[in-house]
């Protein structure tokens, strides 16, 4: 919603200024490596920026579509999957072998290879949605954005998305 209102926030800053929030997760989890308190304070605040990142990865793909660049997201969603596999396979063996504190180690990595490929990518100030468009005289003039509605009408709307979101979040 805050990326539609406002033309400046594209998924491309918003998923870089997440990038940020993590980065200080992990220097604070580095830092209070010792403190149960704050490990288990910082670490479900880091999941839940990397979890609010992946539908900005999904607008992306819908960003390009929209600008006329074709994404072969099946492509894109397998070898994503591949490499998960891949990354708790090979981060499995490291925490066995280097111990716990690598699982920070693998989450800057990561993290910082995220921003850079995010940060190359190309993004214009205007989204698929057209969030402003000219009227001839050369001024922008802003859209209407169409209002997303309350959670009660979502709720409504989509009963069965909410049992499943529960269930998501009761693992």
């Amino acid at each position: 919603t805050l990326a539609d209102r406002y033309e400046r926030l594209t998924w491309k800053n918003i998923c870089l200024f997440i990038c940020g929030l993590e980065a200080l997760c992990l220097a604070g989890l580095f830092s209070f490596s010792k403190s149960m308190i704050m490990n288990g304070s910082l670490y479900p605040i880091f999941l839940i920026l990397v979890f609010m990142q992946m539908p900005l990865i999904n607008t992306a793909v819908f960003y390009y579509e929209s600008h006329g660049e074709h994404v072969d997201f099946g492509s894109a969603r397998g070898t994503g999957s591949l490499a998960y596999a891949f990354m708790a396979f090979a981060i499995g063996h490291i925490i066995v072998r280097y111990g716990e504190q690598s699982i920070i180690t693998a989450a800057v990595i990561l993290t910082a290879a995220l921003f850079a490929v995010v940060f190359v990518m190309p993004c214009s100030a205007e989204t698929a949605g057209a969030k402003k468009a000219s009227d001839g005289s050369g001024a922008a003039v802003t859209t209407e954005v169409e209002p997303t509605g309350s959670l009660i009408a979502f709720t409504r709307k989509y009963p069965w998305f909410m049992v499943y979101l529960l269930a998501v979040c009761m693992m």
